[in-house]
């Protein structure tokens, strides 16, 4: 085997070093060792720590078993599993050294224990993905077990009709739907083909009963399906459905019609959900439900309709406010005052209350200038100062709709 001889070099300058059989090459750079064990053949080690000198060398606390290169001495070490250093005389040891598998130089893949592509895909092997990355179908482990069957167990399995009614998903969930005020759609109880008969219902006078009407005259005069009447104190003696245009839904207390002092109507049209009560009654605990909202009784009474106010309607008496900057540049040096942008502002003052505040950090600045709003515009106002402040100054301006 050729004697060690050490060339010096660059990563971008070890190929024009000519190979030479024996030639052991130094790449400072990269940390390298380059052999040519042949005359046509050249070996890359990169299991090399460099050192600057002898003493650096020995008095390293835990050598790693690698080879070191002294580059103060040009001595290439190669430090033993047994523990010892030996000086590289030859590349013999630094062949042994790469063709000993038990170091990590060349490990195989026999060495870790991975499975050979050749496997890739066979049953007994390691499946392979497909272009998203999972498992194709063909490649997974069969069951070894059949569903089980549920069509005698007693778990309660619904129907698509059922889940879409309990969900409320569409027209024909369990609350009617209403849109911009009024019934979104058709919306109604339709019965064909029905026999009634006319025999009494069996019972004893104060028993729980239930009249339904085929006719629009439900106090009697009509066709009357059935009677059931519920005991006292809360007695009610109708339930139906009126024929006419309004298809109201009735519950009463004693006869009534519209004009009556006692008893109550809940019912739905073509412009929205209506209520009736007799105007001597109050009723605790009613209430309706329209596209899932529930209107409350106030007061345990029930609200007429004169009383009811819209829900957009109030939120426009809701104050708003607007953030503006009263700047320093801003200001007329003359007349000493600043217009400012507040949009929604009336020039109506008799409109709205305007309150503008300084914010917490302007405080100070505002009340030392002496500043107060003097004039209201559309979508302005003017403010004015006693002395002009040298600093910028926020103000919150609230404003609250008026109603005349």
């Amino acid at each position: 085997m050729a004697k060690f001889k050490p060339v010096r070099a660059f990563s971008n300058t070890v190929d024009r070093v000519p190979l030479k059989q024996g030639q052991v090459i130094f790449v400072e750079d990269t940390c390298e060792i380059h052999w040519d064990p042949t005359s046509d053949k050249r070996v890359r080690m990169r299991d090399v720590i460099i050192v600057n000198t002898e003493n650096e060398r020995t008095e390293i606390l835990a050598p790693l078993s690698k080879f070191y290169y002294v580059i103060e001495s040009n001595v290439l070490y190669r430090f033993g599993a047994d523990g010892q250093w030996k000086t590289v005389s030859d590349m013999s040891s630094v062949q042994g050294h790469i063709n000993d598998k038990k170091n990590p130089h060349n490990v195989t893949a026999d060495q870790v224990g991975a499975i050979p592509a050749t496997q890739k895909g066979a049953k007994s092997g390691v499946a392979s993905l497909d272009a998203s990355g999972k498992v194709p179908s063909d490649q997974l482990p069969a069951m070894n077990y059949a569903p089980a069957s549920h069509v005698n167990d007693t778990t309660k399995h619904i129907t698509s009709e059922e889940r879409q009614a309990w969900n409320n998903t569409t027209k024909d969930g369990p609350f009617l739907p209403l849109k911009g005020g009024k019934m979104d759609d058709d919306a109604f109880i339709s019965c064909k083909n029905l026999a009634f008969t006319t025999q009494a219902m069996p019972g004893a006078a104060g028993d729980h009963t239930l009249d339904i009407y085929l006719s629009e005259d439900r106090h009697g005069s009509g066709s009357k399906i059935f009677d059931m009447q519920l005991s006292s104190p809360y007695v009610f003696k109708e339930f139906g459905i009126d024929a006419n245009d309004e298809e109201t839904i009735f519950l009463e207390q004693t006869t009534m019609d519209d004009g009556k002092t006692n008893g109550l109507k809940i019912g739905w049209g073509y412009d929205g959900v209506s209520l009736y009560a007799g105007k001597t009654k109050t009723f605790d605990g009613v209430g309706i439900r329209a596209g899932g909202e529930k209107v409350e009784l106030v007061n345990s009474k029930i609200l007429w309709p004169e009383s009811i106010v819209n829900k957009e309607y109030v939120d426009g008496f809701a104050p708003k406010y607007t953030k503006i900057t009263l700047t320093a540049s801003g200001w007329d040096s003359s007349a000493k005052t600043q217009k400012a942008t507040v949009t929604g502002v009336l020039a109506d003052e008799t409109k709205q209350l305007i309150m503008p505040m300084p914010a917490m950090a302007s405080q100070n600045d505002y009340a030392a200038a002496g500043i107060a709003c003097t004039l209201q515009e559309a979508n302005a106002l003017t403010f004015k100062c006693q002395t002009v402040p040298t600093k910028d100054i926020t103000v919150f301006v609230t404003v609250q709709e008026v109603a005349g």
